[in-house]
């Protein structure tokens, strides 16, 4: 009692409590320092909760992961052949690198055991991105057709390996399209063509020949009616074999904006144009949201050098030959960039390409001030899919041909998504445009309409008289 009333009120109380903490504390360290290296390595494998070795400094688990399912990757999908049962160990760190080992000293070895004997895996894959569906890569256009790949690849044969976090891209045949008399101008044309090292690229021939002229589909107007033209630019085409199928079955007039990151030999700019279709660059500029949207490794950027800029605009040109012209992402931020963009404007018009602005605020005057480059640019009107759900989808195509009969002209995009060309596909054949809304190519917007035909001169009356 009497030791109790000398310490302040409280300060007993706490002190207990710190205690009871620090005997609490020294009992866990020493229950860590009392783990068995080979219980560590099990709860590693087990992919539980930490537990820190204090003589070697490792992280382990203590405590099981109950709600590890909701990170893993496509966790909402069917598991894996190859994923472990729930109770399974999984092998440790030295049994994966020893495995590893195995796989590599086999060459050519996979796993067969799902793929039926006689079609054999694609031996070229290549990656291939959307952003709704995983698309297929391309195949070489002048090789003959291979089968899809199986769903198991040499990976699988290595244990414990998850195939959800792996990138195994299916493999389909693009669609070939034979010419005939709908098809267009053979791409490259040599006398708009030249060559800078390795590179063929579009540029301005001899009597000024240009590509926009001679790559464009043919398009005249009627001079007995006035037409509203409705040009219909699809974006970002040439990741999947899907896609290209359904843009092959739409009319010839509907133009293709294709990516420099299509595959360059699945021969999709010649099956486009083979069926008609007009074929459009799009091209990779920088936007205000830089680094974290990046335009990938021919994007235009504004600290590029002058020589950087042209290298890689070249690299571009030369993976779409065959194009009428380019186009600018909705996003891009090099065409207010005033050191940049004039040299980048005159690069690409000098070519003989015309240009679309699909930037929802810059207009044609502020791309160029010259009259006749003015004449060479046109900007977007409308996006059919910026709200991509069927029924908003619906509701724009709806409109389009009386936004079309009002305005004279216009320039509707959409994206190369399935879902998106289903609709237009559907469109187009249950409610096509009607007179005088035509479709057009887009390089059928960019010429003056014809002038009409001079009224016939009266005949004089010969019969005389009074």
């Amino acid at each position: 009692m009497r030791m109790r009333s000398l310490l302040p009120k409280g300060v007993a109380l706490w002190g207990g409590i710190t205690l009871l903490l620090a005997i609490g504390v020294l009992t866990s360290l020493a229950d860590l320092a009392a783990t068995p290296a080979d219980e560590i390595l099990r709860a590693n494998s087990m992919r539980q909760r930490v537990i820190v070795d204090p003589k070697t400094g490792r992280v382990s688990g203590l405590a099981a992961v109950e709600d590890e399912a909701a990170f893993d990757v496509d966790a909402s999908e069917e598991s894996s052949p190859e994923a472990a049962p729930p109770d399974e160990i999984l092998p440790t760190d030295e049994e994966m690198d020893t495995a590893e080992d195995a796989s590599a000293d086999t060459t050519g070895a996979t796993d067969t055991s799902t793929a039926p004997p006689t079609e054999p895996p694609s031996q070229e894959p290549a990656a291939a991105t959307d952003a709704d569906a995983t698309e297929p890569a391309a195949a070489d256009a002048t090789e003959a057709p291979t089968e899809p790949a199986p769903a198991m690849n040499a990976d699988a044969a290595v244990p414990g390996m998850d195939a959800r976090l792996r990138s195994s891209p299916s493999v389909a045949q693009w669609p070939k399209v034979e010419r005939s008399s709908a098809s267009l101008v053979r791409a490259p044309a040599p006398e708009i063509t030249e060559k800078k090292g390795k590179l063929q690229l579009p540029r301005t021939g001899e009597k000024n020949i240009t590509p926009r002229q001679l790559y464009a589909r043919s398009f005249q107007r009627s001079v007995e009616e006035e037409q509203a033209l409705l040009a219909i630019v699809i974006t970002d085409a040439g990741f999947s074999a899907e896609s290209l199928q359904l843009m092959l079955d739409l009319p010839g007039e509907i133009t293709i904006g294709i990516s420099p990151y299509a595959d360059a030999k699945s021969g999709q700019i010649e099956a486009l144009r083979n069926a008609g279709h007009e074929v459009w660059a799009m091209l990779p500029l920088a936007s205000r949201r830089y680094p974290q949207d990046d335009p990938g490794p021919y994007g235009l950027l504004p600290q590029l050098t002058e020589a950087e800029q042209k290298a890689r605009l070249y690299q571009t040109l030369s993976r779409t030959l065959g194009s009428v012209g380019v186009i600018l992402p909705r996003e891009e931020a090099i065409s207010s960039a005033a050191k940049v963009w004039p040299g980048l404007r005159d690069e690409l018009l000098g070519r003989g390409l015309l240009m679309l602005s699909t930037h929802p605020t810059r207009a044609v005057d502020m791309l160029a001030k010259d009259p006749e480059q003015q004449a060479l640019i046109r900007t977007a009107d409308t996006v059919i899919d910026a709200t991509p759900n069927e029924a908003s989808i619906r509701s724009v195509l709806a409109g389009l041909a009386a936004e079309t009969q009002a305005e004279g002209t216009q320039v509707a995009l959409i994206s190369a998504r399935p879902q998106s060309l289903r609709l237009l596909k559907a469109w187009l054949k249950e409610k096509p445009p009607a007179a005088p809304v035509v479709l057009a190519p887009l390089s059928a917007l960019y010429a003056p309409p014809a002038p009409p035909e001079p009224p016939a001169k009266p005949k004089s009356d010969e019969s005389g008289g009074h």
